[in-house]
């Protein structure tokens, strides 16, 4: 589900905002609207991580944040998940929005045709979240035949024993490549990390860390069991990485 975050002092314009995020997608995607005169009010009771969020910021605000400053804090979360749309009265701002390096959806200047671009910006904002959360795809070797596997399904790769090949598991089957762990660490993204000499998982389809009994249990309910020092480094990698 998408959530639609307005942040702006003025309700006229919240409430028109309001309108055309439910003239473009009702019916047609499944999403929630936040509006919010100040962002102190949104913090109270949002959290952003995880969710698939398309922020509409107007830069003027009547708080102690701007919406440039606000926009730096979303982009600290490092996420794909998260867009960008600024609005405001004066086009000036532009050039601060480039030194913070926001690379915002769009910069939409509130005037007579500011309606039609937001239409526009929303939209390609709705895409290109829903691009990031496909994935990218990599392609193995199994034996002579090429197979592309999305990177959101793996689960976890595993060296098998006594053997040159790569055990890779997904969601719905196993794949036996002639792989090496290393070369296939350095060709997928950041989300994985090796838990032992072995084996890397993906940090996205880990259900659940248990420290005390130093496991990880994947979503397909795989157990593995590590050093107290690989929980460490798995709490942490996921502290940067979420």
């Amino acid at each position: 589900m998408f959530n639609f975050v307005i942040i702006d002092d003025d309700k006229e314009i919240r409430e028109i905002i309001e309108s055309i995020i439910n003239q473009s997608f009702d019916a047609v995607l499944e999403y929630a609207i936040k509006s919010y005169d100040r962002f102190t009010e949104f913090k109270k009771c949002e959290s952003i991580k995880n969710q698939k969020n398309i922020f509409v910021l107007d830069i003027e605000l009547n708080d102690e944040y701007d919406g440039i400053e606000i926009a730096s804090i979303i982009r600290k979360e490092k996420c794909q998940n998260h867009e960008i749309i600024f609005l405001t009265g004066f086009v000036d701002y532009a050039f601060n929005v480039l030194n913070y390096k926001i690379n915002p959806v769009a910069f939409i200047k509130k005037d007579n045709n500011f309606k039609e671009l937001l239409q526009k910006a929303l939209r390609e904002a709705v895409d290109k979240i829903n691009l990031a959360s496909e994935g990218k795809k990599i392609t193995v070797k199994m034996g002579t035949i090429d197979i592309e596997l999305k990177e959101n399904d793996i689960i976890y790769a595993m060296k098998n024993k006594g053997a040159k090949s790569l055990n890779i598991v997904t969601e719905l089957c196993s794949v036996e490549t002639i792989e090496t762990i290393e070369s296939f660490l350095s060709r997928i993204g950041e989300e994985f990390f090796k838990i032992d000499r072995s084996t890397i998982v993906n940090y996205k389809n880990i259900q659940s860390i248990d420290v005390k009994k130093r496991t990880i249990t994947m979503n397909n309910h795989e157990v593995f069991y590590v050093d107290s020092k690989t929980i460490k480094r798995v709490m942490e990698f996921g502290n940067s990485y979420s």
